[in-house]
């Protein structure tokens, strides 16, 4: 096994993360006035891991198991999530729950499906499983791609089609392999344009991104899972080329451009923004801005600094799209740590350069200091049609930051919303989903029904649908 591949491996703390993750909101509920406290002992844990070159592959469940021994029904429930999501109960879970409660109050459990994609705690996303990468990634040899972007054939019993994503990055590029992993979480000192085919199953469901399961090693399957099917790597002139071709070709005269967040893959970025274009009903070019993150859960600090390297580039790539794409409007949508680039290049890019182009800029649970979002948002103003920002309470991403930052993250509620002019604040706190935390914005179809309602019509909070108003010192809204 190469060295490339090991590193992908699935480790148990990479598990464990993403069963906290779905945990997280049931937690309060269950300890009562004692989860302030119990809160501040995990994410100082969780922490602790971040700075570890090397933690023990089980560390974070005894971790667990060891703060949360005096709560047997906490410790029951962490062990059914874990079930649910990896199919295996964990013995260090494994404790007996008084039998009064366990008789009179069994706790209950919702049934959550495996995630396929290590979730954006953000565990966002993670790689396809070894087996299935044989089959459709992997290059036997180091080569450049064919320069002429073409699809790849679709067979004509095939449950699937193929979603054209154009992508940009600056990541550093691996000829070792294709597809997925043709780019690294290294930086490189230039911008890659190009274009890619991603799969989307004709039985596909809106929120869902549906991936071959990496603990069940199941076989990558385009009939049943969004992949990668090819990718062609342009230049500068090209890229520009192929995309105003397609959208000469296409029903809607726009481009929806998506940047992810943190613990990212290249390829992840790819198939998440090709559902979330089928999923809202675009009908014009998404594209993708890709920048180096490692794809660890435990290497928060370096995807920040990946991040602030890459701001020169992703203001590179907003300034060329709006200055060469002939096109009606350019939809930006940022999640997390993507918000650093989008928040400053909104900031810095001037109102004439964009030639009214931009329509909605939609921030998604941001990794940004509160203070540095109302900083830069000052600087918006007609620049652009409208900006939303989506924000939620349940979410141990974000809290998870502002532990290590010490300073409250745009993308929280707390006690105090952000609410800045000419920004939209949408707090998405209760809505009822599994999921609810730091990618529903993705996986929640009333959010995704929301930002269908923004990129098609540009109505207010106000006209759409599953919103109410919070009319205090501050005006937001609240989605139900």
């Amino acid at each position: 096994m190469s060295s490339a591949r090991a590193e992908d491996n699935v480790t148990m703390n990479e598990q464990m993360m993403e069963v906290l993750s779905v945990a997280w909101k049931e937690m309060p509920f269950m300890m009562g006035n004692d989860w302030e406290s119990m809160k501040r002992e995990i994410l100082a844990g969780l922490a602790n891991m971040e700075g570890m070159d090397d933690p023990a592959d089980d560390y974070l469940v005894k971790m667990l198991a060891k703060m949360l021994a005096d709560y047997p029904d906490v410790l029951h429930m962490l062990n059914e999530v874990t079930h649910s999501v990896t199919g295996k109960y964990r013995p260090e879970f494994d404790v007996p729950l008084p039998e009064a409660e366990f008789e009179e109050a069994e706790p209950e459990f919702e049934e959550f499906e495996p995630m396929p994609d290590a979730a954006e705690a953000e565990p966002e996303f993670e790689p396809i499983p070894e087996a299935a990468e044989a089959e459709l990634e992997f290059d036997d040899g180091a080569r450049d791609f064919d320069p002429t972007p073409s699809a790849p054939t679709v067979p004509d019993d095939a449950n699937y089609y193929l979603v054209p994503v154009y992508f940009a990055t600056n990541r550093k590029r691996d000829r070792r392999y294709k597809l997925q992993r043709s780019f690294t979480g290294r930086r490189s000192n230039e911008v890659t344009y190009g274009l890619s085919h991603v799969s989307m199953p004709k039985t596909h469901v809106p929120g869902n991104l549906e991936g071959p399961s990496r603990w069940r090693r199941e076989k990558a399957d385009p009939n049943r899972h969004v992949l990668v099917m090819s990718l062609d790597v342009l230049d500068q002139g090209g890229f520009i080329a192929s995309a105003n071709q397609s959208l000469a070709n296409s029903e809607q005269n726009e481009a929806l451009v998506y940047i992810h967040g943190y613990n990212v893959s290249f390829g992840g970025a790819l198939r998440l923004t090709a559902q979330i274009a089928t999923d809202i009903g675009f009908k014009g070019i998404p594209i993708t801005y890709s920048w180096p993150s490692f794809t660890k859960t435990l290497r928060y600090l370096g995807d920040e600094a990946n991040i602030k390297h890459g701001q020169v580039f992703f203001d590179e790539f907003l300034e060329l799209i709006v200055r060469e794409l002939n096109v009606t409007k350019i939809h930006l949508l940022g999640h997390s740590m993507g918000n650093r680039l989008l928040t400053q290049g909104m900031a810095t890019i001037s109102q004439e350069s964009l030639a009214g182009k931009l329509g909605q800029v939609i921030f998604a649970s941001p990794d940004v200091d509160k203070g540095v979002f109302a900083q830069r948002a000052k600087k918006y103003a007609g620049k652009a049609e409208r900006y939303t920002l989506y924000i939620n309470e349940s979410d141990l991403a974000l809290e998870l930051s502002q532990f290590l930052h010490g300073f409250a993250r745009a993308g929280e509620r707390d006690n105090d919303p952000l609410v800045v002019t000419p920004v939209e604040t949408i707090d998405a706190t209760n809505i009822d989903s599994s999921f609810l935390g730091h990618n529903f914005y993705q996986r929640n179809r009333t959010v995704l029904g929301d930002i269908m309602k923004l990129v098609f019509e540009n109505t207010g909070p106000d006209e759409r649908e599953n919103m109410k108003p919070v009319i205090g010192a501050k005006r937001y809204w609240e989605m139900f």
